[in-house]
């Protein structure tokens, strides 16, 4: 586990994100120090990611391609998860920027599967999802100010559907694809800005699950899958100005479901086992091998760091992706699990939930830079 260094400012400790020393009249970044304690050099300090804390959340809840499947994003100072009881039913919970958790109102009265959620400067929207009991892909969606009060039932999506690709391009909050039944996807892309109006784009291409990460100027949506063709190796992204392109060069892997994606400032990754997509951030592409990893992961990005913890090969193994593409393994996640739900507040990311040997988690595991 990474190690911090603290100084006193006014009292209170204060925690040392960068160090560096003079070296020949050059300043150099200090990665790792050591002090000695009986005749032993011990870590006291390292660059990078860092675990903070580990929780729970109420409700046990899993991440992308999951029957327990949640979503979760953020909005002001409060990270929120959206959930299925054990009854079906809706749940919803928060963690704020102190580390409490709390309970929020559900986004829904009836439990939905595989719903969406992303937001921009004025809401955190979560949308679509399947109720499984009558076949039904929901329109319907539910806003949260950064107060966590909501409206309910507003349509955001054109077509009922699961299994969206989410993000944000653009202060737009970003719902792409998805599966309308439970053998056909679509290319619709509906694009909710912050006074909840709504503009409806299309991908080249049908696809469902596809994973949004920010590269470049760009939001890319690459490893998702259509069940009409058995696999689907196709990219896409959305620009700035709400431009839909297909990307020149394919995926040269296909998810079915066990891909996970991160992004840093340079790279966007789609891992896959020990198999990475790789994305520069002028959209130049690459497939590296060999890269520790495992599959069905979760993924989060950050400014410095790719980021990405659980799978079935991983044990309690976190894998960090510098900007140089130099990998640095944690082994602090709280326990081994798979499909884990990762989100983001602030500078922190949690890892949220996740599919155990047996079972389902509620631990949450939190990190930042």
């Amino acid at each position: 586990m990474a190690k911090g260094v603290y100084f006193g400012v006014g009292e209170k400790a204060r925690k040392v994100k960068k160090l560096y020393f003079g070296v020949g009249d050059k300043s150099r970044k200090v990665k790792k120090m050591f002090f000695g304690v009986d005749g032993k050099a011990r870590i006291c300090y390292s660059a990078g990611l860092s675990k903070v804390k580990t929780m729970t959340v109420n409700n046990k809840v899993e991440g992308r391609w999951s029957n327990f499947q949640g979503a979760c994003t953020s909005i002001g100072s409060y990270l929120l998860i959206d959930s299925i009881d054990d009854k079906s039913k809706g749940h919803a919970e928060y963690i704020n920027t102190s580390l409490i958790r709390g309970d929020a109102t559900p986004a829904y009265g009836a439990g939905r599967k595989y719903k969406g959620a992303a937001s921009n400067s004025n809401y955190a929207i979560f949308t679509g999802g399947l109720v499984e009991s009558n076949n039904y892909y929901s329109r319907s969606g539910t806003c949260y100010t950064p107060e966590l009060t909501i409206t309910d039932s507003i349509t955001f999506i054109k077509t009922g559907r699961s299994g969206m690709g989410c993000g944000t391009i653009a202060n737009n909050a970003v719902f792409a694809g998805g599966d309308i039944s439970s053998s056909a996807q679509t290319n619709i892309v509906d694009v909710v800005n912050s006074s909840l109006g709504v503009s409806v784009l299309n991908l080249p291409f049908d696809i469902a699950y596809p994973i949004g990460l920010n590269i470049g100027g760009v939001l890319l949506f690459a490893h998702g899958y259509n069940r009409v063709a058995a696999y689907n190796y196709s990219t896409a992204y959305i620009t700035q100005g709400l431009s839909v392109s297909q990307h020149t060069s394919v995926s040269r892997f296909t998810s079915s479901g066990d891909s996970a994606g991160a992004a840093n400032k340079n790279y966007a990754l789609y891992q896959n086992g020990s198999s990475v997509d790789v994305f520069t951030a002028n959209l130049a592409y690459d497939r590296l091998e060999n890269f520790p990893g495992s599959y069905r992961m979760a993924g989060l990005s950050f400014d410095d760091y790719a980021v990405f913890a659980g799978g079935t090969l991983s044990g309690n193994k976190v894998y960090v992706y510098d900007k140089n593409l130099v990998v640095d393994v944690l082994e602090d996640l709280s326990e081994s699990k798979t499909r884990i739900l990762a989100g983001k507040l602030g500078d922190r990311g949690f890892f949220i939930g996740g599919a155990l040997e047996q079972g389902t988690s509620n631990l949450v595991d939190i990190y930042e830079i």
